[in-house]
């Protein structure tokens, strides 16, 4: 994508929540980098490393939605990073990779920790996992899953079980996961990215027996 294309326009930035962040125009844009000047005095309190997202409004009433991570900002400047089209990032955020991997989860109530609960996971993205479990679990269900399946660095994992299906033996669920840090992300990308070019191994050397 040809962010140069957009320098100059108006745009509105929103976390992803749409919570309003700014009104503004591009100022600059480069290697994936765009910088917002805004209008308003001080912008509100935004993290660094978070995604936002940015709607790029033309002349003609027409608009497109770019989602960018913030890299810096000033009382009425911000500096995005990773800019790329909201069409992309969905494609990044759902990549999604089959597995067969054992793991543990632990049911939260009420700040407090019950397991561990075996689970096989069978498949993963950035966004959730699909999982089997002989134990019930409800909609809703708050868990920590034990993230040593893919970082020993990462300490915690949270999720929400927001699917469940009954299958021969046991229950397949679906967990979304919360926000990770941009460090945590990169570990599971990571480890995603390393699962995918097992499978395609796996499947050429299968096709060439």
């Amino acid at each position: 994508m040809n962010l140069e294309l957009f320098a100059g326009r108006a745009c509105e930035l929103k976390k992803m929540n749409n919570a309003p962040i700014l009104f503004g125009k591009i100022d600059r844009v480069a290697a994936g980098r765009m910088e917002v000047a805004g209008v308003k005095e001080q912008l509100p309190e935004v993290a660094c490393g978070q995604h936002a997202k940015i709607l790029i409004y033309d002349e003609t009433g027409g608009f497109e939605v770019l989602i960018g991570r913030i890299d810096d900002w000033e009382p009425k400047r911000l500096i995005l990073r990773e800019v790329v089209s909201l069409v992309e990032y969905e494609r990044q955020r759902f990549f999604r990779v089959g597995v067969d991997l054992p793991a543990r989860i632990y049911e939260i109530y009420d700040d407090q920790l019950y397991g561990p609960i075996p689970i096989r996971i069978k498949s993963i993205s950035l966004n959730s996992m699909l999982f089997e479990c002989a134990q019930t679990l409800v909609a809703e269900q708050r868990i920590e899953v034990d993230p040593s399946f893919f970082s020993i660095e990462v300490e915690h994992l949270y999720a929400t079980v927001s699917r469940g299906q009954r299958m021969t033996n046991s229950m397949a669920y679906v967990a979304d996961f919360d926000p990770l840090a941009e460090w945590e992300e990169q570990k599971l990308c990571g480890f995603l990215f390393a699962k995918q070019g097992d499978e395609i191994r796996r499947k050429r050397g299968t096709m060439e027996k």
